[in-house]
């Protein structure tokens, strides 16, 4: 295309924005509310036709954490992954991870690349027919993976909803075949990506997906492509169904986000694979361990760790699982 022919395109775009700004920025905000269903609803002051896009009204702002209007972004998290209520939640882990844990009072978050296979992570992407995230970045990493490294996360299980048989699973799963432990957290989010997961549903079809549903009705009706900043992080929530028995909750910190500032230098696990270290009290979360119960194991053990440890109120030591 001509540079004259491009300008040209350009300047007709930008008309018939300043008309969809000024006149259909509320019937956009009808045709997302409709689809998501939030208890808080999107205005038309949350968006904006800018380019080819319809997306969230903050995108402009420079500098790191000035956003204000994140409403948008909000919504369409919280109708995929809903925001988990401070309350405490299990986490299943070896014996030694969680003698480091309570010795130093704080928890590792790795990040995605420590995930077997980035299949797991781009489900999100393949279903909504995000294609970009295939592309190479200025280094030639492909974006996907450029988000695996930076984002960081530790898996957590819905006290509420875990069944005995699934707990028994994150017994062999996660905690040594039941030689490890199964510690309770007392945990109040001070961040947005405390979450639960979304598990996709096997037979749904991809079409069929809320924001497939919803970028097809606002294409067809003004031309413009659906979009909300920050949609790179949610793939560290959007999970196959065949993990669904792990009722998981996820806390995440992410390098690179308009929601907090990333104060942490990680530390390589393996060659690929990168943590972060979260202590329990902090500026992301407040965290307390309020009991650990110990597998098929020698309960002394555990309350050796205890009787070292600096945590007050110390936690409860409950009796060993009796079987997995």
């Amino acid at each position: 295309m001509k540079l004259t022919d491009r300008a040209s395109k350009l300047f007709q775009q930008q008309l018939e924005n300043d008309q969809l700004n000024r006149n259909f920025r509320g019937e956009a905000a009808e045709i997302i509310n409709g689809f998501l269903q939030n208890e808080e609803k999107v205005s038309a002051d949350d968006l904006v036709f800018l380019g080819s896009f319809l997306r969230n009204s903050d995108w402009h702002r420079k500098g790191p954490y000035q956003s204000k209007d994140r409403k948008l972004v909000s919504a369409v998290f919280d109708h995929y992954y809903p925001r988990a209520a401070p309350g405490r939640f299990y986490h299943f882990t070896t014996f030694d991870n969680f003698r480091s844990i309570v010795d130093a009072k704080e928890l590792r978050l790795c990040n995605l690349l420590k995930r077997k296979s980035a299949e797991f992570f781009n489900i999100f992407y393949d279903d909504h027919g995000l294609k970009g995230y295939e592309r190479n970045d200025t280094n030639g990493k492909k974006f996907w993976e450029k988000i695996m490294q930076e984002t960081f996360y530790v898996s957590f299980a819905n006290c509420d909803t875990l069944t005995t048989d699934n707990e028994a699973t994150l017994w062999r799963n996660f905690a040594e075949k039941g030689l490890g432990v199964r510690l309770q957290f007392q945990i109040t989010p001070r961040v947005p990506d405390f979450r639960f997961a979304h598990y996709r549903p096997e037979e749904l079809e991809a079409k069929r997906l809320v924001i497939n549903q919803l970028s097809k009705s606002i294409w067809e009706r003004f031309e413009r492509v659906f979009t909300v900043s920050g949609i790179s992080k949610m793939g560290a929530f959007y999970l196959d169904c065949n993990f669904q028995h792990e009722t998981e909750v996820r806390l995440v910190l992410k390098a690179n986000t308009d929601d907090y500032p990333f104060r942490f230098k990680p530390s390589p696990l393996d060659s690929k694979v990168q943590f972060i270290r979260l202590p329990f009290s902090s500026k992301y979360a407040s965290i307390r361990l309020v009991s650990v119960q110990p597998g098929i194991m020698n309960k002394d053990k555990v309350r050796e760790v205890i009787s070292k440890c600096r945590i007050r109120p110390k936690p409860t030591i409950l009796d060993n699982i009796t079987s997995i």
